[in-house]
């Protein structure tokens, strides 16, 4: 796992994987407490599993208390599992941002899963988690062929906002919100523009 503190660069042919985490519960690959620019490579089959809220299985930016950005100009985060062996949550199977900043001017963040145990019930964002008071910035790039057991196949917001100008959210899967999920009582906000794309998402229940 890299634990980011400054300004992380991450290039082509760079591959960040095969990372297991337990102990923390956060940033299967990366825990982004600074700056972190993506501009190719991978981060790619990772998972954090713990007993208790485990959560952003590829990047977690974040804590609360820290300035965090994330960009995202190129590569992938794909194939990263958050999951917990208990009654609680596991959110954010590709990346979780507790009051940070995402920009995504491309790449892709396709194929993460959030889950619970056994019955994949209860995980939020397969493919982000954002929360109190984070905010995503969408410009191109895509989030694809995530699954989330609870909310937010592509994205869940939680008190957050994700503001969408371009790009495409499409082919997720959630019990609600399949592409773009807003937990129940939280004060967020989505903003779609012209050339945004929300595409063949799925929900069990809506």
């Amino acid at each position: 796992m890299i634990q980011n503190n400054g300004t992380l660069n991450v290039y082509d042919g760079v591959k960040i994987g095969n990372a297991y985490v337990t102990s923390s519960g956060a940033g299967g690959a990366v825990y982004n407490s600074g700056t972190f620019y993506m501009h190719g490579g991978e981060v790619s089959w990772n998972a954090v599993a713990r007993s208790n809220d485990g959560t952003g299985a590829g990047i977690y930016c974040g804590p609360e208390s820290k300035t965090t950005v994330f960009y995202l100009n190129g590569g992938k985060v794909s194939n990263n599992t958050a999951v917990d062996y208990s009654t609680k949550s596991a959110d954010g199977g590709g990346i979780a941002v507790d009051k940070g900043t995402i920009y995504i001017n491309g790449g892709t963040i396709c194929n993460n899963r959030a889950a619970t145990g056994g019955s994949d019930a209860a995980a939020d964002g397969g493919g982000i988690i954002a929360r109190v008071g984070a905010k995503i910035y969408m410009n191109a790039g895509s989030i694809e062929k995530n699954f989330a057991g609870g909310f937010g196949g592509g994205v869940l917001l939680w008190n957050s906002t994700l503001d969408m100008r371009g790009g495409t959210i499409a082919n997720n899967f959630a019990r609600n919100g399949g592409g773009v999920g807003m937990s129940t009582n939280s004060k967020s906000t989505f903003h779609m523009f012209n050339d945004a794309t929300v595409t063949n998402n799925y929900a069990e229940y809506g």
